[in-house]
C-alpha cells in the first residue's frame, strides 16, 4: 500500500473497501493509539498512579472508540487541516470527555453517608481533592455551577 500522505489519500483509502481500507484503518488506529498513549502517560496527572499496562489498555479502548467516531464523521472533514490533525483532535477530545465521565462514575454512594446522615456535597468534594491543582480547579468550577443551579 502507498503511504497515506495527503488528505485525499486518507479519505479515498478509508472510504474504499477491502484490503486498502483495512490497511488505512490499521495505520490510523496505530497512529491514534501512540498519540493517546503519550497523552495519557504524560499529560494527565490524574492517571499518574496507573501502571503502564493499565494505560495501554485505556489507550486501546479510547483508540477503538475514537476510530469509530472518526469513521462515522468522515463526511464532516472539511480539509482545513491535515486529516491526521483532525483525527487526533477527535481522539483527544473523546479521551478527555470519557475520563471526565469516569472520574464521577467512580464516586461511591457509601462515601455520601456518615453516621446515618447525608454528608453535604461540599464535604464530599473536599474529601476527593487530590494534590493535582488542575483537578481542584475543575472540581471547584463544577461545584460552583451546581451551587448556581441550586440557588
Amino acid at each position: 500500500m502507498q503511504p497515506l500522505e495527503s488528505n485525499q489519500d486518507w479519505l479515498i483509502a478509508l472510504q474504499d473497501t477491502g484490503l486498502r481500507q483495512a490497511e488505512a484503518i490499521e495505520t490510523l488506529r496505530s497512529r491514534l493509539y501512540r498519540g493517546l498513549l503519550a497523552y495519557l502517560g504524560g499529560q494527565r496527572s490524574d492517571l499518574a498512579t496507573r501502571d503502564q499496562a493499565e494505560l495501554e489498555q485505556l489507550a486501546d479502548e479510547l483508540t477503538q472508540e475514537a476510530l469509530l467516531t472518526i469513521l462515522d464523521k468522515l463526511s464532516t472533514f472539511r480539509g482545513e487541516s491535515k486529516f491526521t490533525t483532525w483525527a487526533y483532535k477527535i481522539a483527544v477530545h473523546h479521551a478527555i470527555s470519557t475520563l471526565r465521565r469516569k472520574r464521577w462514575q467512580d464516586l461511591s454512594l457509601d462515601a455520601l453517608t456518615e453516621s446515618d446522615e447525608l454528608r453535604s456535597f461540599s464535604t464530599l468534594a473536599e474529601a476527593r481533592v487530590t494534590a493535582h491543582p488542575e483537578s481542584q480547579v475543575e472540581r471547584q468550577a463544577i461545584w460552583d455551577s451546581v451551587q448556581k443551579v441550586i440557588d
